[in-house]
C-alpha cells in the first residue's frame, strides 16, 4: 500500500492501543502501590508488636523491683516495731519491778508493825494470866500441903514397909526391861537405817536412770534434727542449681527471641518465641521463691540443730556429775550408762590441729581412773555422722544474707547452660559441701 495511504488511515485504532497501554501501566503502578502500603502496614504491626513486648517486660522488671522494695520496706518496719515492742516490754517490767519492790516493803513493813503489837498483846496477856495463877497456885499448894502433911502421916508407917518391896521388885523389872527396849531400840534402828540406805540408793538410781534416759532422747532428738538439716541443705542446693540452669534457659530463650525478632520471621513464630521467653523469666522468678524458702528452712533446722545439742550436753554434763565416783580403782564403763556424747556426734574438726588436739582430749589413757578424769573439762558435743557434719558447715555457709547467696547462684556469662533437672527425679541428690 502506498505512503499516502497509510498517511490518510484513520487514526482511531492507534489511539485505542495508546489509551488500553496506558490504562494497563496505571493499573500495574496501582497494584505496586497496594503492594508496598500492605508491606509497610506489615512492618509496622510488627514493630508495635515489638513495642509491645519490650513495653511489657519492662512493666514486668518494674513491678519484680517495686515488689523487693516492698518487702525490703516491710522486713525493715517490722524490725523497728520488734525493737520498739522490746524497749516498751522493758520500760514495763522495770515500771512493774519498781512497783513490786515498793509493795513488798509496804506490806513487809505492815507485818512487823502487827506482829509487834500482837507480841505486845500477847506479853501483857500472859502476865496477867501468870499473876492470877500464881495467886490460885499458892493457894491450892498451900491447902494441898495441909491435907497431904496429915495423909502422909498417917500412911507412911504403912507405906514405908510396902515401898521397900515395891521398890525392890520395881527396880528388878525396870531393870530387865531396859535391856529388853535397848535391844528393840538397836533392832529398830539398824532395820531404819539399813531401809533407808536401800531407799537413797533406790532413789539415787531411779534419778541417774532418768537422766540417762533423757541424754538418750535428747541424743535421738539431735540425730533427727541433723537429718533435717541436711535434707534441707540437699534441696537447698538442689534449687540453686535449678535456679541457676533455669536463668542460662532463660538467657538462652531470650537470645532466641532476639534473633527470631532480627530475622523478621512470621508473627506467629515471634509470638511463640516470646511467649517461650517469658515463661522462662517467670519459672526463674519462681526458682528465686524456692531458693529463699529453702534457705529459710536451712537457717530453721540449723537453729534447732543447735538446740537440739545444747540441751543433749547439758543433760550429759548433768549425767556425769550425779555419776557415782569410787575413790581408788580403774575406771570401767557401765554397760548400763548411755554412750557418751562424744562417741555419738563426733565432727570432723576445721583443721588439722585442731582434729588432732581434739583427739587428744578425747583419747583416755589406759591407766586412768574415773577419780582422776572427774575434774576434767566436758569437751563440746560435736556431730556423730560425717554428713552430718558437712550438713552442719553448710548450713553455716548458707547462713549468710539472702543476698550474698542469690549473686552467688546468678549465672556469669561464660556459664554454658545445663540440662534441666527432671522434675520426677527420684534418686538422692548429693549433699552440698
Amino acid at each position: 500500500m502506498p505512503t499516502n495511504e497509510l498517511e490518510t488511515m484513520p487514526s482511531s485504532p492507534l489511539r485505542d492501543a495508546a489509551a488500553v497501554g496506558q490504562t494497563l501501566a496505571q493499573l500495574h503502578m496501582l497494584h505496586l502501590d497496594m503492594l508496598q502500603r500492605i508491606h509497610m502496614e506489615e512492618e509496622r504491626e510488627r514493630q508495635r508488636e515489638l513495642e509491645k513486648a519490650e513495653r511489657r517486660q519492662e512493666q514486668e522488671e518494674r513491678d519484680l523491683q517495686r515488689r523487693t522494695e516492698q518487702a525490703e520496706r516491710d522486713e525493715q518496719r517490722r524490725t523497728e516495731q520488734a525493737e520498739r515492742d522490746k524497749e516498751r516490754r522493758a520500760e514495763m517490767d522495770e515500771r512493774e519491778k519498781t512497783r513490786d519492790e515498793k509493795r513488798t516493803k509496804e506490806q513487809a513493813d505492815r507485818d512487823e508493825q502487827r506482829r509487834t503489837e500482837q507480841a505486845e498483846r500477847d506479853k501483857e496477856r500472859r502476865a496477867e494470866m501468870d499473876e492470877r495463877e500464881k495467886a490460885r497456885d499458892e493457894k491450892r499448894t498451900t491447902e494441898q500441903a495441909e491435907r497431904d502433911k496429915a495423909r502422909r502421916k498417917e500412911m507412911d508407917e504403912r507405906e514405908q514397909a510396902r515401898d521397900e518391896k515395891r521398890t525392890k521388885e520395881q527396880t528388878t523389872r525396870e531393870e530387865q526391861r531396859r535391856r529388853e527396849q535397848a535391844e528393840r531400840d538397836n533392832e529398830r534402828r539398824a532395820e531404819q537405817a539399813e531401809r533407808e540406805a536401800k531407799r537413797a540408793a533406790e532413789s539415787t538410781a531411779r534419778d541417774q536412770e532418768r537422766r540417762a534416759n533423757r541424754v538418750e532422747q535428747l541424743s535421738e532428738r539431735a540425730d533427727r534434727a541433723n537429718s533435717t538439716a541436711r535434707e534441707a541443705v540437699a534441696e537447698l542446693a538442689e534449687q540453686e542449681r535449678r535456679l541457676e540452669w533455669l536463668k542460662q534457659d532463660a538467657a538462652t530463650k531470650r537470645q532466641d527471641y532476639d534473633e527470631v525478632a532480627a530475622n523478621n520471621r512470621p508473627d506467629w513464630e515471634q509470638k511463640r518465641a516470646a511467649d517461650i521467653a517469658n515463661r522462662a523469666e517467670e519459672e526463674v522468678s519462681r526458682g528465686i521463691a524456692a531458693v529463699a524458702k529453702a534457705d529459710r528452712r536451712v537457717e530453721n533446722t540449723t537453729a534447732e540443730y543447735q538446740t537440739a545439742l545444747t540441751s543433749l550436753k547439758s543433760a550429759r554434763q548433768d549425767y556425769d556429775e550425779h555419776r557415782p565416783r569410787p575413790e581408788t580403782g580403774p575406771a570401767h564403763q557401765n554397760p548400763q550408762e548411755p554412750t557418751s556424747t562424744e562417741n555419738q556426734n563426733p565432727a570432723p574438726p576445721t583443721s588439722e590441729h585442731e582434729q588432732s588436739t581434739a583427739e587428744a582430749d578425747n583419747t583416755a589413757a589406759p591407766g586412768e581412773t574415773l577419780a582422776e578424769t572427774a575434774g576434767a573439762e566436758e569437751p563440746d558435743v560435736i556431730i556423730t555422722d560425717p554428713e552430718g557434719a558437712e550438713a552442719l558447715a553448710a548450713a553455716q555457709r548458707v547462713a549468710a544474707p539472702a543476698e550474698g547467696q542469690h549473686d552467688s547462684a546468678a549465672p556469669t556469662e561464660a556459664a554454658k547452660p545445663s540440662p534441666a533437672p527432671a522434675v520426677e527425679q527420684t534418686q538422692t541428690p548429693k549433699k552440698s559441701r
